[in-house]
């Protein structure tokens, strides 16, 4: 079944999405009307989802039609450990930058799970370019996040978005995948540090990618 989006529809997406980029501000009503068009077209794109929830959020608690909303567009653990991932016999170790030694940021278990899964779409994005992924993953919200490409935490959406973003621009279709946790040994030597167990159980690897850089995540 092919779910096709007329060019009508199209169009005046097009339309209101250009007069909503020209703006500061916006009333209630034309973001409600913004977001029913982008609502429409997820049926056809789920991937939209991703960046809608933001406009969504900005609405919450609003009630008058011609209220004027700001509009912004742009694009647990140690804090000495870190994460892994794992393809095809390359893989990588991330650090956590020194911003996340807040306690809170720590022991939040669900963002530390999601940053490998982000971090491998980054790094092999080149080699899953038209394909079609299942990740992996012992975190049940994680399956569930990834599959309705939404969360209700601001701090995931920060995740969330770019991710999505890279699966459309390198054509990737992905679902999620719950699996037992002790069935995700690989990733867990490399976050671990766990070198003499990694090489064990991953003979094959190539070299050894290190990311420390702030840079790939919004802290």
């Amino acid at each position: 079944m092919v779910i096709r989006i007329p060019q009508d529809k199209l169009t005046e997406v097009k339309g209101k999405l250009e007069l909503t980029i020209k703006k500061r501000k916006i009333t209630l009503r034309d973001l409600q009307s913004l977001v029913g068009s982008l609502n429409f077209c997820a049926k056809a794109i789920p991937s939209v989802r991703a960046f809608n929830k933001r406009f969504c959020d900005a609405m919450c608690g609003i009630q008058r039609p011609n209220h004027f909303i700001r509009v912004t567009l742009d694009t647990a653990g140690n804090p000495d450990l870190g994460c892994g991932v794992y393809f095809a016999g390359r893989w990588a170790y991330f650090q956590w930058p020194s911003s996340w030694e807040n306690p809170d940021d720590m022991a939040d278990i669900t963002f530390l799970e999601l940053v490998p899964i982000v971090l491998s779409i980054l790094l092999f994005k080149e080699d899953l370019h038209n394909k079609r992924i299942i990740f992996q993953t012992d975190n049940t919200a994680i399956v569930s996040i990834l599959n309705k490409k939404s969360s209700k935490s601001r701090r995931l959406m920060e995740l969330v978005r770019p991710f999505v973003l890279h699966t459309m621009l390198f054509n990737m279709q992905f679902k999620a995948v719950h699996i037992e946790g002790r069935s995700n040994f690989i990733a867990d030597a490399i976050s671990r540090k766990q070198w003499h167990k990694f090489r064990m159980v991953a003979p094959h690897k190539q070299r050894q990618r290190r990311h420390q850089s702030q840079k790939l995540f919004c802290s």
